[in-house]
């Protein structure tokens, strides 16, 4: 019975005001988040704007190091002609490292993963020929039905990519509770569409509740 009663013990007992201990209510360091932002994807033809939307899973190893597992929804586009258009599906398994202060609220942090999805630009972006003109109203952009490999998508002048890319992250994060935080975030991507290299860059705002 020691180990479960110094379980509850611990649990129970307040951290010192300079003692830097896991987040949540019960110090688990377990997380959701839900993040939104702006997106540019920046590509040898141009650049093209959008926004993203992501879906996380924190676990802290200690009060400092931890792992995060984001699944991240990307889209651009540009005018009608949608010359700029980009999309992104990817589970991204990577590691955080956080900078905590026990008097801080604020927690800037850095890390980094590997992107595994699929990725789908216009040729334009790309800077590569289009093989036939560019319908204006064809809306394809947002339409994620990846065809596989590239050119596999049912418009002949949007190509796709399976595979596997680095996304860097920073930015800060801002305790309101110890069971609520908000995060101010930057995440610098690469990927590659039918060889051709894409990097994107998303701004996001990011709520996170934490047991």
């Amino acid at each position: 019975m020691r180990g479960p009663l110094a379980l509850l013990v611990a649990v129970a007992t307040p951290a010192s005001a300079d003692e830097v201990v896991r987040s949540g209510t019960f110090h688990t360091g377990v997380s959701g988040d839900a993040e939104l932002g702006p997106l540019e994807a920046v590509s040898a033809g141009g650049v093209g704007f959008g926004a993203r939307l992501a879906l996380a899973a924190q676990v802290e190893i200690n009060p400092s190091w931890a792992l995060r597992l984001p699944l991240v929804l990307g889209v651009t586009g540009s005018g009608n002609h949608y010359d700029s258009g980009f999309a992104e599906l990817a589970l991204i398994p990577g590691v955080v490292y956080r900078f905590r202060d026990p008097k801080s609220p604020w927690i800037p942090y850095v890390g980094g993963g590997i992107a595994l999805g699929a990725w789908g630009a216009d040729r334009p972006l790309l800077d590569l020929p289009v093989p036939i003109p560019a319908r204006c109203c064809d809306g394809h952009v947002g339409d994620l039905g990846f065809g596989g490999g590239h050119g596999g998508h049912s418009d002949p002048n949007f190509d796709t990519d399976f595979g596997a890319g680095i996304e860097l992250w920073g930015g800060t994060e801002v305790r309101l509770a110890p069971w609520l935080g908000a995060v101010f975030g930057l995440d610098l991507g690469f990927v590659h569409v039918d060889d051709v290299r894409v990097t994107t860059i998303a701004e996001t705002i990011e709520l996170r509740l934490s047991l």
